[in-house]
């Protein structure tokens, strides 16, 4: 059973660096909570709901109850907002079985206030730069001023001389903290996670070499033993104090000095190392939880970087065209390709088959590489002739090796990770039906290891009808045995010319290309509009779950 994890104020790019992670994690439901029904990562999480805004008495209570019917059982905060209010409603949640990761409010007090962070640094024997008392008449400029509850780099102010010291008002001398202005240093951001059980995780830290509008833009992996030492220690101080979940670390290096400068209880917006060095924080956040049932998975190996690793963010746009769907009332699915990954099925088969005939067959890195370099290149109906030839292996064992191949019947579910959820949504509002080619005990062997046949009406493999896609026949059959019209009928599936071209053709309203990421086809779209004449009724998709968005 999949986890499901609610982003709280998840719907900027706050959320969306925590979506990302959370999305990498292949035993996860990402859901969105946030004040706009309209956001940024409602097309990049599993659900996203429109909440009541925090500053509404009425937010915790409705929030507890979305995490109830959600069966949500961890809630992650993506902003300084709602950090308060979620903390001291921890034990409430809790008692539910439903954890939020957040630090108690002694500790965010701390946190959240600048100039007690600062003071809290230095009685623990922490480097950071003095606070400056700002009746001093001996203050060395220049001068930075902090607002001592901001974030995100808002109202800093930088103080060139005294004249401009002089002319502040009572605000920025009394809620900013003060400190000497660094004129040649480096940023070096720390993000980690500490876990619900006080363990501490391994540190992504990278150089800001670039910020762009309040954001870091370019960026480089960044490890020295003074940088890690300084981390241990600190890390160390504020889990022992009883501090959890994720958490964004901000050191300023001049020389041979380093200064601790900010703490965000909280995903820093660009928390990116992750993608290089599978130091996923959010999966050891979740490894960590005291849970029952909805046992978390371990969190994954960590590789120490050898080398600088570039990071580059930027944005990047998705179109979604306005679809008129309102007449479809079935939605028709293909197998392979688009419920199941094809390679990685054929993949664990023919490991299976290695090693029950180990013994007449190659080293195996070779086999599997052979065979696997054969199936990309498109040889899969002849895969154990071409093997025999390459191997010399004895002709007379071909039966044997084509019979263990088709029994053979990996244990692991294989599906795309987003199938059983999305199937699960699209089920409320629509008929489903699975249309499938390929040999009929081939197919009947996926479906009954994945018990992918209790979400469909019902199941047609096209073996059973002497026929295959894209022949009219089989599309017919399914509006025949579902008892809809042709034009209540949309295709999803990941070969532009048997499934979609083929639908199409017989009626159906719409269909979806399915273009999965190692898949077994890569079509040229424009090509395909060129020679179909596709009226447009054709619209591509990277992943199941853009389905909902449409659907």
């Amino acid at each position: 059973m999949k986890m499901n994890i609610l982003v709280a104020s998840g719907g900027g790019f706050q959320g969306l660096a925590i979506v990302k992670e959370l999305s990498a994690i292949d035993f996860v439901n990402v859901f969105v909570a946030d004040t706009y029904a309209e956001n940024v990562t409602k097309y990049f999480s599993h659900k996203s709901f429109k909440v009541l805004p925090v500053a509404d008495p009425g937010f915790i209570p409705s929030l507890l109850k979305l995490c109830l019917a959600e069966d949500i059982r961890l809630i992650i905060p993506s902003t300084n907002h709602e950090l308060a209010l979620l903390s001291g409603a921890r034990e409430q949640f809790s008692k539910k079985n439903i954890f939020i990761a957040i630090s108690s409010l002694s500790i965010l007090k701390i946190f959240l206030d600048k100039k007690l962070f600062y003071e809290f640094l230095s009685e623990n024997n922490q480097p950071v730069l003095p606070v400056l008392d700002v009746q001093s008449s001996t203050i060395a400029f220049p001068v930075i001023g902090k607002p001592r509850g901001g974030w995100g780099g808002t109202e800093i102010l930088k103080i060139h001389d005294k004249a401009g010291f002089e002319n502040l008002d009572d605000r920025h001398r009394n809620d900013f903290v003060w400190q000497q202005c660094l004129l040649d240093f480096e940023e070096i951001s720390i993000d980690f996670a500490i876990g619900f059980d006080r363990k501490i995780s391994i540190p992504n830290c990278r150089k800001r070499i670039r910020t762009s509008g309040g954001f870091a833009v370019v960026m480089d992996t960044y490890f020295d033993p003074k940088l890690l030492a300084l981390f241990d220690q600190f890390a160390s101080l504020i889990s022992g104090l009883g501090a959890t979940g994720l958490f964004n670390m901000q050191v300023l290096i001049q020389g041979s000095d380093y200064y601790i400068s900010d703490i965000n209880p909280r995903m820093g917006t660009s928390s990116v190392m992750w993608k290089v060095n599978n130091n996923n924080l959010s999966r050891f956040l979740i490894a960590s939880l005291p849970l029952e049932t909805h046992k978390s998975p371990a969190g994954e190996s960590k590789i120490q970087l050898q080398g600088t690793h570039k990071i580059v963010r930027y944005i990047e746009e998705i179109c979604i065209p306005e679809i008129d769907l309102s007449k479809i009332k079935c939605l028709v699915f293909d197998l392979d390709d688009t419920l199941l990954p094809q390679k990685k099925w054929m993949f664990l088969k023919l490991k299976l088959v290695y090693e029950k005939h180990r013994i007449i067959l190659p080293g195996r890195n070779a086999f599997l590489e052979k065979a696997m370099s054969l199936i990309e290149e498109g040889h899969r109906k002849l895969l154990i002739d071409e093997l025999i030839n390459e191997f010399k292996i004895d002709p007379a064992l071909r039966d044997d090796l084509i019979a263990s191949y088709r029994q053979a019947c990996p244990a692991e579910d294989i599906t795309f990770p987003e199938v059983y959820f999305v199937l699960c949504e699209l089920k409320r509002k629509y008929g489903l039906v699975l249309l499938s080619d390929n040999p009929l005990s081939s197919q009947k062997q996926k479906i009954s290891a994945t018990k992918l046949e209790v979400y469909f009406d019902h199941v047609i493999y096209t073996d059973e009808l002497g026929v295959s896609k894209p022949d009219p026949k089989t599309f017919l059959e399914v509006a025949k045995r579902c008892k809809y019209d042709v034009s209540e009928l949309a295709m999803v599936g990941d070969n532009l010319y048997r499934d979609i071209a083929g639908s199409l053709k017989c009626g159906y309203a719409y269909g979806f290309y399915l273009r999965q990421h190692k898949a077994m086809f890569n079509f040229d779209d424009i090509i395909f509009r060129e020679l179909t004449g596709d009226n447009m009724r054709t619209t591509p998709i990277e992943n199941l779950k853009q389905l909902l968005w449409y659907l």
